[in-house]
């Protein structure tokens, strides 16, 4: 594993652009010391082993020097000692643990962790702070994020800075949060307006009867289509989604998608269009889940941007036009681009399962966009965002994906 180094976390107050943590870590010595220290501690030992809740101890190059059995639990190995050394991130599998020079805590995306400002400000202030912390984690982990809230208190022994950390999960609570602004807002707003169409469906004739049934088989599909986007969601993280591919058409899918926004007028007064330079490509997906990547990408565009803007969606072949390597020759791109600018706190979190700007109870969109393409569609997702060019989220995937193949009860068991 690797480290950080002594008395090694800048305080970052404002989480500004410089680096969270020095790169380097405890020597070898000094580690075996701090953790015999605690080994010593039986009574501590005995009573945190019968909690619970899972518990961290880190020194003062934030490595754990004691963990124990819930905090196992909760990362999914057996042996806690196999913690030791490790800096909390990297023990629970967060993505970004890798990306920094020095690991875990020198990321950019480390300047919004939650767990790095618990044991900043804790050590600084020597206070109790309660933090959230979001975990992505790498698409082999099951689950493959985690919402925890994090306590944390400083304290000093043997002439050393410790922290002690407290971790408690809540995911459920995060979906319960998600599943009450879907069904009390998205699928209650459909069903009220399923209720006045069929209210008025007997009181009118001829085409005006014609036109509410069309807005009554519209609004069953909508709700249709918002709960089965959250069971497929539990089923993502679960493992257990089942694709079923065939070939689809590029420009149909998008327009669909766009005629759809409008026609309920979902598009909030932005102009939502085709780009007249998609091209029309045929490639083997799941429709329905393909559908439901770029019906969040749209949204969450229309919501970032102000009225009166336009929100463009395109594809394209990277077989033409400029292809970076030749595995890209078989590949599609799909584009959703508005002209507002992500803050940078925003971009570094953007992917993460709860994080959202829109209020309590949001988030999920991006997160199962990402976890959906990367996890079962064989994609990729990524996105720029800057001054006078915008955002433009891209998703990309093989036009003949492994799974085109296989029958569902395969692409089911491959997944688990």
């Amino acid at each position: 594993m690797r480290g950080v180094g002594k008395g090694g976390i800048i305080a970052l107050r404002e989480m500004s652009a410089v680096e969270l943590a020095s790169l380097t870590r405890a020597t070898k010595q000094e580690l075996r010391r701090h953790v015999a220290y605690f080994a010593d501690l039986e009574v501590l030992d005995a009573a945190l082993t019968a909690l619970s809740v899972p518990v961290m101890i880190v020194n003062d190059y934030r490595q754990i020097v004691y963990a124990n059995q819930a905090a196992a639990d909760l990362v999914g190995v057996e042996d806690r000692r196999d913690l030791i050394g490790a800096r909390p991130g990297e023990a629970l599998g967060c993505v970004y643990a890798e990306v920094g020079e020095g690991g875990c805590g020198t990321s950019p995306f480390c300047h919004y962790c939650g767990a790095a400002r618990a044991i900043v400000e804790s050590s600084e202030e020597q206070v109790v702070l309660d933090e959230e912390l979001r975990i992505v984690r790498g698409t082999t982990e099951s689950p493959p994020a985690l919402d925890l809230r994090i306590t944390s208190r400083a304290f000093s022994a043997e002439g050393h800075a410790f922290t002690v950390l407290t971790m408690i999960d809540i995911s459920h609570e995060k979906r319960r949060q998600a599943l009450e602004r879907i069904f009390f807002h998205d699928i209650l707003n459909t069903v009220q307006k399923l209720r006045i169409a069929v209210d008025l469906i007997d009181e009118v004739e001829g085409e005006e009867k014609a036109q509410l049934l069309q807005v009554t088989q519209k609004a069953v599909q909508r709700l249709t289509q918002e709960i089965q986007a959250q069971r497929d969601l539990t089923d993502m993280e679960s493992r257990e989604l089942i694709l079923r591919p065939r070939a689809v058409r590029s420009l149909d899918l998008m327009q669909e998608l766009v005629e759809s926004y409008l026609d309920r007028n979902l598009a909030h007064d932005h102009l939502l269009w085709v780009s007249p330079e998609s091209e029309d490509v045929t490639f083997v997906t799941d429709p329905v889940k393909m559908r439901r990547v770029l019906d969040n990408l749209i949204r969450n565009a229309l919501e970032a941007d102000d009225p009166g803007s336009t929100v463009t969606v395109e594809c394209r072949s990277l077989s033409s036009g400029t292809v970076s390597s030749p595995a890209d020759a078989e590949m599609i791109e799909f584009w959703v681009h508005n002209h507002a600018v992500m803050p940078e706190s925003v971009q570094r979190q953007v992917f993460q399962r709860s994080f959202t700007t829109k209020g309590r109870g949001r988030g999920l969109g991006t997160y199962s966009v990402k976890l959906l393409t990367e996890r079962y569609l064989e994609g990729e997702v990524s996105f720029t965002s800057h001054p006078g060019e915008g955002t433009i989220f891209r998703v990309r995937y093989p036009l003949m994906p492994s799974y085109a193949d296989s029958n569902p009860s395969e692409r089911s068991r491959k997944l688990t």
